[in-house]
């Protein structure tokens, strides 16, 4: 833990390797949580689809064979 705190606080070079994480961290993070939002809003797009394919499908009859 202490070599972690150590890297943190650390002012040399890899201050800028820390923010480089850290901005790569935060754009996972937005990307995870996009894709996740995306699929349910597509998700539910395709079952309102389907039930409005088979309510429309109920309204036409069926042939009878004579």
């Amino acid at each position: 833990m202490e070599r972690i705190k150590r890297f943190l606080l650390d002012d040399s070079a890899t201050a800028e390797a820390t923010s480089t994480v850290v901005m790569i961290a935060a754009v996972g993070i937005l990307l995870a949580g996009g894709l996740i939002v995306w699929y349910g809003q597509l998700e539910s797009f395709f079952t309102t689809a389907g039930g409005n394919l088979n309510d429309a499908a109920g309204q036409f009859a069926l042939p009878t064979a004579s």
